[in-house]
């Protein structure tokens, strides 16, 4: 990752009051669900495109709650931007 893709990844992690240190990242059976439908468990997710100047918080009510507290971060680079979000489920 590049310096301003660490600071974008940092952001969207300060935003939902977390610490970078302390993340517990969602497995890989509940992440294929997740990428089947990303609304299977209820959580928030964090947006962060390198056009912007703050990321973007939103709330998702899925079907089903985790039980505990699990990350999931996508990254997407396009020629002109950057594309980071990561995922609170809860």
């Amino acid at each position: 990752m590049t310096p301003n893709e660490l600071l974008m990844y940092t952001e969207c992690i300060l935003s939902l009051s977390k610490e970078r240190e302390k993340i517990n990242w969602l497995d890989y059976h509940n992440q294929k669900k997740v990428l089947d439908n990303e609304s299977y468990f209820t959580h928030y997710s964090v947006v962060f495109d390198s056009t912007n100047s703050e990321p973007n918080v939103r709330h998702i009510i899925g079907k089903k709650r985790l039980g505990e507290e699990k990350f999931l971060f996508s990254i997407k680079r396009y020629s002109d931007k950057t594309h980071i979000k990561v995922y609170l489920f809860y």
